[in-house]
């Protein structure tokens, strides 16, 4: 066995109990995103989702770019007509990220309408991993009482819940890689668990094309006991049923590449190599000893401990899991500039919390073998979690993780204020706000962020000769630079929803 030894089986009352008030806990929780959920079409990544979403009801992956008459575009860049979450393709537009959840929200709004198709995809997916990382434990060998605990520091992560209230990829890419770990390591059993470890890997990259690292632990877990002929027979089985099973989805993957950019393995990120740089890396990892702690339970260092207090195939299939997301993203740019973006490695989380309670555990046990009253080793077991778990609710509240919701809710706000209050025909300047603009509305709009002070006086005159009035929604962070560097002269503020401030241009047209 290449796991901890079960504890005991607890008595049939003991265990119903909490299973029931498990399930209780997670409907409390469900409930709660319930209330505060708001996947919508929002910023970049959530407008792109979204917008991709659509485009597949339609049955397209192109669609054309809203141009304004009489403007000439060659003064301009190719993403002057380019939405957020989009990039220009031969004069048309086509979604740039990955086509996994777009395909769910799809479905989803069968079920839900549009409205409300995102909101059912992140909720079902953030149930989902408690659930799995649950399971997963008790694959490993780990008691109900460690499950217990591993599922409440991932319900009451800042990261974890700060991304399962929007229409982001982080907590469904960790629904499948938890799943995708809990089917290969059922699969060291019945080796028809590999046929759907292999779907599952698929679905995961579909979600998230990085999730590719998780043939790094796939390869510890199946790795032979022995390079015996019974032994090897049975890891090629294993193969070629993993490969099988994960065939539909990388034809899915292929086929979508091809008729969205051009190329059987491209994606829409094109070649992002120049955001890894090794100058980074230093900045990285002191970013992971500062913000992991934070995001992921004050103990998760214990994690690195694995194979010095327990080695084993199961510690070493954590450890890799781990490690390999760590490995991939500390040189690449963005990782270090804030807490949240550790959602990068959150497809890890599993691999962090269960390793942590699993060194946790040994070192318990090596120091009951060294106290007089063995119980006290597990009482500081149990004080030590509940001192995680109220940290996490601390920081919690500080980052007002439950109001990350409302704060995307922002953006068909306003959009739905200016179809309210704006003429028809009228020419949105948008930047932060262009996702949700073309999801949401059929206004002309045209990135800011792609004129300059010289170029902005033709928008002004197009817009001027078709009797066209002008409107700039924006962030606080883009007000100084899209009022005064790139789109100077006379605007008046006409409203402000939440943080989000309606200019209207009321400078004359150059003659």
């Amino acid at each position: 066995m290449e796991s901890i030894t079960a504890s005991p089986l607890r008595p049939a009352p003991v265990r119903r109990v909490l299973g029931v008030l498990a399930a209780v806990a997670l409907a409390l929780y469900a409930v709660m995103l319930i209330r505060n959920v708001s996947a919508c079409a929002g910023g970049a990544d959530s407008s792109g989702y979204m917008n991709h979403a659509r485009l597949l009801g339609l049955g397209r992956l192109h669609t054309p770019p809203r141009e304004l008459p009489g403007l000439d575009a060659a003064h301009f860049s190719d993403f002057l007509y380019t939405p957020l979450g989009f990039v220009p393709q031969d004069g048309l537009l086509v979604p740039s990220y990955p086509v996994g959840m777009p395909l769910m929200i799809m479905a989803a709004h069968w079920l839900a309408g549009w409205t409300y198709a995102g909101d059912v995809v992140i909720v079902f997916h953030s149930l989902a991993a408690l659930v799995l990382l649950f399971a997963l434990g008790r694959a490993l060998g780990l008691s109900e009482r460690a499950c217990l605990l591993a599922t409440g520091a991932l319900a009451a992560s800042p990261l974890f819940i700060a991304y399962s209230l929007q229409a982001m990829t982080d907590v469904p890419a960790l629904a499948w890689t938890t799943a995708t770990a809990l089917t290969l390591w059922l699969a060291r059993r019945r080796e028809r668990w590999a046929g759907a470890a292999g779907l599952v890997f698929g679905i995961s990259v579909l979600v998230r094309p990085n999730n590719v690292l998780m043939l790094a632990p796939a390869v510890v877990v199946w790795w032979p006991e022995a390079w015996t002929g019974a032994e090897l027979k049975r890891w090629g089985r294993l193969i070629v049923s993993f490969g099988l099973g994960g065939l539909p989805t990388a034809a899915g993957f292929a086929l979508h590449s091809h008729a969205a950019y051009g190329h059987w393995l491209t994606t829409g990120y094109g070649d992002a190599s120049s955001l890894f740089q090794r100058a980074m890396v230093p900045l990285t990892l002191r970013h992971y000893a500062q913000w992991m702690p934070v995001v992921f339970s004050a103990g998760v260092g214990l994690f690195l401990l694995l194979p010095l207090v327990r080695r084993s195939r199961g510690s070493l299939f954590l450890l890799t899991w781990g490690l390999a997301y760590l490995a991939f993203y500390v040189s690449y740019y963005h990782t270090h500039e804030a807490w949240w973006n550790l959602r990068f490695i959150l497809p890890a989380a599993p691999a962090f919390i269960l390793g942590a309670i699993w060194a946790a555990r040994e070192l318990c046990r090596l120091a009951a073998r060294w106290m007089p009253y063995p119980a006290a080793a597990w009482i500081l077991y149990g004080l030590a979690a509940a001192g995680v778990l109220r940290a996490e609710l601390k920081w919690d509240r500080r980052f007002q993780v439950l109001a990350v919701g409302h704060g995307e809710a922002n953006y068909p706000a306003v959009i739905a204020w200016l179809r309210q209050h704006v003429p028809a025909n009228s020419v949105l300047e948008v930047m932060q706000a262009s996702g949700a603009a073309f999801y949401y509305s059929d206004f002309i709009a045209l990135r800011w962020d792609q004129m300059s002070a010289r170029t902005f006086p033709e928008v002004t005159a197009a817009a001027a000769r078709e009797g066209r009035a002008i409107y700039a929604p924006l962030f606080p962070f883009e007000t100084e630079s899209a009022l005064k560097e790139r789109m100077p002269g006379q605007w008046e503020p006409v409203a402000q929803l939440r943080e989000v401030v309606i200019y209207r241009w009321a400078g004359a047209a150059p003659q």
